[in-house]
């Protein structure tokens, strides 16, 4: 892409430079990549120091029924298992629900206290 202002160049310099950044953009998708940036999300790895102690008994799976691991934030509206449980107390549709704060587990504290 060019460094021209837009403003001084010819009529064909914005449409080849959106030509070239689309083909880009298109490049990108392309290569199949899922990237996640969600800020602060640790790594398989670091959720697996706390193993030995948060799952030495019962059932050791930590993926929610789409495969994600549960042991994280859960995206933007949290984990949906979790807001399926405030269905019935919230009288509101889990996709209605957001689970915020940082985690899931801060929310459920926070609503099960009374103070939300």
């Amino acid at each position: 892409m060019t460094s021209n202002s837009y403003g001084s160049m010819p009529d064909t310099g914005p449409s080849a430079d959106l030509a070239q950044v689309r083909a880009e953009y298109e490049a990108f998708k392309a290569r199949g990549l899922r990237l996640d940036m969600t800020r602060g999300r640790p790594s398989p790895e670091q959720l697996s120091l706390s193993d030995a102690m948060l799952l030495s008994r019962g059932n050791r799976d930590t993926t929610t029924a789409a495969g994600e691991d549960a042991r994280n934030y859960g995206g933007l509206q949290g984990l949906p298992e979790v807001r399926a449980l405030f269905e019935e107390v919230l009288g509101l549709s889990p996709d209605a629900i957001v689970m915020g704060n940082n985690s899931s587990l801060r929310s459920c504290t926070t609503a099960w206290s009374g103070r939300c």
